[in-house]
Parts: structure tokens; C-alpha cells; sequence
């Protein structure tokens, strides 16, 4: 009795010690559970697998074509190469299409978008509409969606135990009014713009026609809209999250790690709790890439110390200095690359949601607002396939950056990738509250300028005369 008390409570120990995460080791170990049928992933048995589709990039779990190229069928991906248009990359549903940049397999979200088209039927007022996730591993979080057609309540449908929701309704006091004058506004007349938040594996509409605009303009009238002959329902903006299933959470893999999925050497498990369910994984502090391979986490080898010739360097009244670009090759890593969509207003921006307001190199500090529909506090910067670098206090859009996401000591075992170029200039370590973020690059004392240029510290000389001091360079 003693003994199995013990037993149990050593084991309530270990589950609560491990519930945020197995570590790097628990997913070596897990290697022996995974799907036999398959050899691991790992890039070397990803060879040949497709890896873009037109501008869109993604990587494994998600692929196209043969089995091994995928984890799972409800991460297998469609890409319709249609030779008149720009390859579009759907996932398994052939419906719910990936826009934007793709997948960063570093978070567990995809920007989506998907459309319906509802022809109407004569005699017929009420039409029902829903939309599927495309598979268990996902969840909506939410949709912006525009809805046009003519004089009908648009309602989402809950759980039978509650009324349907009202979204919105649509008038058309215009009976030629086009499509694209009322997608201009989308107020309510010819179309309607509603939030569905927290859709989950789904989500169920209902329209419900009115009589009077067809008694009114007559259903058989040439000069009608065509808005009058179907609703039309479109995404503007959408996500959607995704997550492993084997198993309910980290603790849980622990006890069962049968198709383990974080089985990279330095990858960890992290909860999903925007699903509630289910885990995700990332590389652990210090390494970056793809968790989901035997070979993915990788040492952060992403910084590029050599720009092209001639980059511009200004934006408006913005300076933009290396290893900040404004244009691919001028800076040293996707994470540094700029653009300034206006000269005139010094408008400089960050991956189209982020406006960037100064660079500081010597203090390591760049101003960063977010200009994003849905505005966060700036903790952080997140920004495809590149390591969380940015990093700020939440209150200020004043953010701390580095180069890399490694020691001083590992950066400078890698010469022809060590940031710090310039004679004169020194490494620093930086830290915040939420650990290591990575090194940058300083001019020692008695030196100022860009340590991240070949001689661009340039030395200070100090002479002290009775009542002023000159400063000279060299």
C-alpha cells in the first residue's frame, strides 16, 4: 500500500515537473514510437519534396505529393498551377486557400482565405451555408467576411439550444447597384462586412430573404443587379491555427510518445492553448529551423555580414543603416530587410504591419509601432522563419534588437558570419526578462559609428585646452 502511494506520487511529481514540455531528450527517446511505416523525417528522406507553389513557401509537416512529404493527410496541400494565373496553394479541402507568406512552422497559424458563391432560387427564402475546417488538426480563429447580395438578414448559426445570431442585414434601395460599388463601403446596402471570432472545427450561416425588394424591383427585371441572383460570401481576413493531436498535451507525450512529433535534437513541446488542445513544437532558445525533422534545429546561421554594392541607405528623414536594407542583399537577414513606400513622408515599414520610426546602431534600439488590424502591445516582432530577435517592453515602441541568435562566443567561431566587422568594435550579449535574446555589435569607448561595416568605429581623440575641448577624429 506504502509503496504504491509513493509510486503515485513520484509520478504526479514528474507530470507536473514536465507539463510545460519534454525536453530535447524526451523527443531522441520518442524517435522508437514514431510511425514505423515511414522512415523520420529529416531532410535527407525530404529530398525531392515540393516546397513552394508559386510565391508561397512551405515546409513539413505540410507537403505536396507523396506521403512522406507530409505528416499527416490533413496537412497534404494543393497547388493549382493553372498556367494563365499565379500558382494558388490550398490546403486539403481544395477550398480554404494559404495567402500572405505562407507557413512559419516556428508559430501555428496560417493566414487563409476561402469563398462561396449561393445562387438564388425562385420561391426559395432561406439558404444555409457552413464552412469545415479541413481536417482535425485545425481551428478557425477568426473571419473578417463580406457578404453581398440583395435585401436579406445574414444570421450564424450557434448550438440548437440557442437562437441564431443576427450578423447583419443587406438592402439594395438601388435595384442596378453593382457589386463593386457596394464592396467599395460593404454598410449594408449590396454587401455587409461581419466578424465571426472563434469559429472552431466550424462554423454554420443562414440568409433569410425579404419579399419586398422583389415585389418592389420584380425578379424578372432586365435592369436588375446581378446581386439580386446569388449572395456571395468572401473572406477578407482570416486565421486559422493548427496543432498534433497524438497526444492531448506535452505531459501526456511523456507517458505515450507513440508519432511523437517534436523529434529534432534541441526541439521542445509546447501546449496549444488557442486550441485547447494538442501540442506544437518549436526549436529551443539559441537554434532555429524546423522541429519537425530529425535535423531541423539548427544554430542560427542566418546573418549575412557582406551587402551588395550601392544600397540605398535613407528613407525620407530615416537612415537606414547596415545591417538594415531596403532592398534584398543590402541587408544581413530577412528580419533587417525594409521598405519604404513613401519617400516623401518617411513612411519605412516591417513586413507591411510594422512602421518603423528610427534606427539607433550604436544603442541597439529601433521604433517600431504596429499597424496591423488587430494591434498588440509590442513585446515582440514575429517574423516568418526568422528567430524572435526584436524585443520590447510592451509600453514603448522603442525595441531592442540583435543580430543573431548566439552567444558572443559561438558568433565569433564563425568568421565569415561575425557580425562585429569593424576594427575597433566589440561583442555584447543581450538579455531581457524573457531570457538570451542574441549578440550585437558596439564601437569601444573612445570610438563611434556602424560596427557592423568594415571601419565604420571610428576613433575619438579627446584634447582637454583651458576653457574648451576639441574632438578630433581618425
Amino acid at each position: 500500500m506504502t509503496s504504491l502511494f509513493v509510486d503515485g506520487v513520484v509520478l504526479s511529481l514528474l507530470l507536473l515537473a514536465f507539463a510545460a514540455a519534454p525536453t530535447a531528450e524526451a523527443a531522441v527517446s520518442a524517435h522508437n514510437g514514431y510511425n514505423a511505416s515511414l522512415p523520420l523525417p529529416s531532410s535527407a528522406t525530404l529530398a525531392g519534396c515540393q516546397r513552394n507553389c508559386g510565391n508561397l513557401t512551405f515546409d513539413y509537416p505540410f507537403g505536396i505529393g507523396s506521403q512522406r512529404c507530409f505528416r499527416d493527410p490533413d496537412f497534404k496541400l494543393i497547388c493549382s498551377n493553372d498556367t494563365t494565373q499565379t500558382p494558388r496553394l490550398f490546403l486539403n479541402d481544395g477550398i480554404t486557400e494559404v495567402v500572405d507568406d505562407g507557413f512559419d512552422i516556428t508559430s501555428n497559424f496560417i493566414y487563409i482565405s476561402f469563398s462561396y458563391s449561393i445562387p438564388m432560387i425562385s420561391g426559395v427564402n432561406e439558404y444555409n451555408k457552413s464552412w469545415k475546417a479541413p481536417g482535425r488538426h485545425f481551428a478557425l480563429e477568426y473571419t473578417f467576411l463580406n457578404i453581398t447580395g440583395c435585401d436579406f438578414d445574414a444570421y450564424q448559426l450557434l448550438d440548437q439550444d440557442t437562437s441564431p445570431m443576427l450578423l447583419c442585414a443587406v438592402t439594395c434601395p438601388n435595384k442596378e447597384i453593382t457589386e463593386t460599388v457596394a464592396r467599395h463601403d460593404c454598410n449594408g446596402t449590396g454587401c455587409c462586412s461581419v466578424l465571426v471570432p472563434d469559429a472552431g472545427n466550424s462554423f454554420q450561416l443562414k440568409f433569410v430573404r425579404k419579399e419586398k425588394g422583389r415585389v418592389e424591383h420584380g425578379e424578372d427585371d432586365p435592369s436588375r443587379s446581378s446581386l439580386w441572383d446569388r449572395i456571395n460570401v468572401t473572406t477578407v481576413f482570416g486565421f486559422m491555427t493548427w496543432s498534433m493531436l497524438d497526444q492531448s498535451t506535452c505531459a501526456s507525450t511523456l507517458v505515450n510518445n507513440t508519432n511523437y512529433a517534436c523529434i529534432s535534437n534541441n526541439s521542445r513541446c509546447y501546449n496549444d492553448y488557442s486550441f485547447s488542445r494538442g501540442y506544437n513544437c518549436r526549436c529551443i532558445n539559441g537554434y532555429e529551423g524546423n522541429p519537425y525533422l530529425l535535423d531541423g534545429c539548427k544554430r542560427d546561421q542566418g546573418y549575412n555580414p557582406f551587402p551588395k554594392a550601392n544600397c540605398s541607405q535613407q528613407c525620407g528623414n530615416i537612415s537606414v543603416p547596415f545591417p538594415f536594407g531596403l532592398e534584398e542583399g543590402c541587408s544581413a537577414r530577412k528580419l533587417f530587410l525594409l521598405n519604404c513606400t513613401n519617400m516623401s513622408t518617411s513612411s519605412l515599414q516591417l513586413n507591411d504591419e510594422y512602421l518603423v520610426t528610427y534606427i539607433n546602431v550604436s544603442e541597439g534600439l529601433v521604433g517600431i509601432e504596429d499597424t496591423s488590424y488587430y494591434k498588440q502591445q509590442m513585446y515582440g516582432v514575429m517574423i516568418p522563419n526568422e528567430p524572435e530577435l526584436y524585443i520590447g517592453s510592451g509600453e514603448s515602441a522603442s525595441m531592442q534588437w540583435a543580430v543573431a541568435n548566439l552567444t558572443c562566443h559561438e558568433a565569433q567561431q564563425n568568421k565569415s558570419g561575425y557580425a562585429c566587422v569593424s576594427n575597433n568594435s566589440s561583442c555584447l550579449g543581450i538579455n531581457s526578462t524573457r531570457g538570451y535574446i542574441g549578440y550585437r555589435c558596439k564601437c569601444m569607448p573612445g570610438f563611434q559609428g556602424n560596427p557592423y561595416i568594415p571601419n565604420g568605429c571610428q576613433g575619438l581623440l579627446l584634447r582637454t585646452q583651458r576653457h574648451s575641448i576639441n574632438i578630433f577624429t581618425f
